[in-house]
């Protein structure tokens, strides 16, 4: 699906090629306003509109309560709830028939996407306990020892 960005500044009448996310729009933002996106943040710059650094996704996750899925240039997996996977070829139009991989070719599309996939759903699981955590790298070692007394208010 294209996404159209113009504004005063940027460079017209061309076509970037690549995933994009929306929330990439947030980075953009930011880096056009001088600022870094943030610590942890899952968005980058829009390639092609001419700030440093530009970086490119490789993948686009997703997440709706049906299911999950994963997209590259070229394809996208999709894993639904009721048990339905779907592999889809990006390089068709939509609605069009999508040739059948077979063999080899399609058992390292489908394992390569479903690691991706994978991936991305533990990384987001333990991202939605984040605020379950009770040490942290910065803690005092001493926090797991007994006796120990945390210093209220925190000098942080």
């Amino acid at each position: 699906m294209p996404l159209i960005v113009a504004g005063p500044g940027l460079p017209g009448d061309r076509t970037i090629g690549g995933v994009v996310s929306l929330t990439d729009i947030h980075a953009t933002i930011l880096r056009f306003a001088g600022l870094g996106a943030g610590e942890g943040a899952d968005s980058v710059a829009l390639p092609g509109l001419g700030l440093d650094g530009d970086a490119t996704r490789a993948h686009v996750f997703g997440a709706t309560a049906a299911g999950v899925m994963v997209t590259d240039d070229e394809w996208k997996l999709a894993r639904y709830r009721n048990g339905v996977t779907t592999l889809f070829n990006l390089g068709r139009p939509p609605g069009a028939a999508q040739p059948g991989l077979s063999g080899r070719a399609r058992r390292e599309v489908l394992r390569r996407l479903d690691g991706l996939l994978q991936g991305e759903v533990l990384r987001s699981i333990v991202a939605g306990h984040g605020d379950k955590v009770v040490v942290t790298h910065d803690q005092d070692p001493a926090f797991s020892l007994p006796g120990f007394r945390r210093v209220y208010p925190h000098p942080g």
